[in-house]
């Protein structure tokens, strides 16, 4: 299981709220090659109580080499082109209009950008085509000489795109937020799979991968293994060094868990220092040569770790060794007196197999174990004992010649 990380959610930074249309004049461009039109609008919008900043030009070619920035600048355009029977050019399919390609040029420039087409003549098709490809309204300029509708049309439609620009910033808004909601969720989710000592699977999700294991082997006829490893002699360090050093040596037993797993590998602690490995497609001899290579891990990480808690038990609250008042010995491990630092701790492990051990399921797999492991602790240190069948004793395992960390 990987270590806790916090995923940082995609735009982490709120996007800034639409300004109100009401807070400054609006700056309206007016497109048109009919000179008189221009004029006028101009006059009729500029004079207008809003006080409206309009511009006017015959063509959009004529808005210089960066037509964009201008456009950046503008709150809504005006597009008018004369009719085609007003002109000397054939007569162009509805799809295909001057107004339109006019339309296209605009909106490719600024996609957001609100544009009234001004026709001469009104052509249904040709108007359900514009509002079909962005444009915000469609007039015919007769309309437009309606001192009183033409402001009404242009308010409307400036609130059509303060509607626009509010659901874009609400909708950025709520994206930001479900990225960070679904973060934070896969961080507690995290946390609540995670020993937050070890940083291993911790009981619940560790069961909760046996029982999917095991699930998949038995279907697929496969072998699963599980290892259940207890630290011999783990108490007297906690009686002896206290429980800061005894959580260094549960980090360090942990590090040699992660060491020995492989990538399909799900290593776990069950509580206090019981830790547990568990070996998808593992028979019984590679599980048992994985054990004994995990107990070479273990000892020389426990080893180091002890000879570093000696030298400097707590860099945070330092404490001494003398004088040491060493506690009655316990019934199984005896403890070292007259002052001497305990002995470093010894694995017992516990091994069982679906096939070999013949566990009906997931549970049985990890009882099976459990009791392999304790039977190990009865026959001493440093021992690891194989479940059999049923009822039959565990057996112990004798050290394979190969002790080498298997590859991951």
């Amino acid at each position: 299981m990987a270590p806790l990380t916090h995923s940082m959610p995609p735009q982490l930074i709120p996007p800034a709220r639409p300004t109100d249309p009401a807070d400054s004049p609006a700056r309206l461009l007016i497109i048109s090659p009919d000179a008189k039109l221009r004029h006028h609008l101009v006059d009729h919008l500029t004079q207008h109580p809003t006080r409206w900043r309009a511009e006017a030009i015959p063509a959009l070619k004529h808005l210089g080499p960066t037509p964009e920035d201008h456009l950046a600048d503008t709150d809504l355009v005006l597009a008018h082109t004369p009719h085609p029977s007003h002109t000397d050019e054939p007569t162009p399919p509805s799809t295909d209009t001057p107004a339109l390609r006019l339309l296209d040029d605009l909106l490719l420039l600024a996609p957001d950008l609100p544009v009234i087409l001004l026709t001469d003549h009104a052509n249904h098709r040709e108007a359900a085509d514009a509002i079909a490809r962005g444009a915000y309204d469609y007039l015919t300029v007769a309309s437009t000489l309606d001192p009183e509708i033409l402001p009404i049309l242009i308010e409307k439609n400036r609130a059509l795109q303060r509607v626009k620009q509010e659901n874009a910033y609400l909708q950025q808004q709520l994206t930001m937020l479900l990225g960070r909601t679904k973060s934070r969720n896969a961080d507690l989710e995290q946390i609540a799979a995670t020993d937050p000592l070890t940083a291993l699977a911790n009981r619940r999700a560790f069961l909760e991968s046996l029982h999917r294991r095991f699930a998949d082997a038995k279907r697929h006829q496969r072998d699963l293994a599980c290892l259940l490893l207890d630290l011999d002699g783990f108490k007297p360090i906690n009686d002896q060094l206290g429980h800061a050093a005894g959580d260094r040596l549960l980090i360090a037993t942990a590090d040699a868990l992660r060491h020995c797993a492989r990538a399909s590998d799900t290593p776990g602690r069950l509580g206090g220092d019981e830790f547990v490995l568990l070996l998808p497609e593992t028979d019984a001899d590679e599980a048992a040569r994985i054990a004994h290579r995990l107990r070479a891990a273990f000892q020389q990480a426990a080893q180091a770790e002890l000879d570093a808690i000696l030298k400097n038990p707590s860099p945070s609250a330092p404490y001494t060794l003398a004088p040491i008042v060493p506690p009655p010995p316990t019934k199984d491990i005896p403890l070292q007196r007259d002052g001497m630092p305990p002995p470093t701790p010894t694995l017992a492990i516990g091994l069982a197999t679906r096939i070999n051990s013949d566990t009906p399921d997931a549970d049985a797999l990890l009882d099976a174990a459990d009791a392999a492991m304790y039977h190990a602790k009865r026959s001493g240190k440093g021992h690891t004992a194989l479940a059999q069948p049923g009822d039959n004793t565990p057996t112990l395992v004798p050290a394979p010649p190969d002790t080498h960390r298997h590859s991951a």
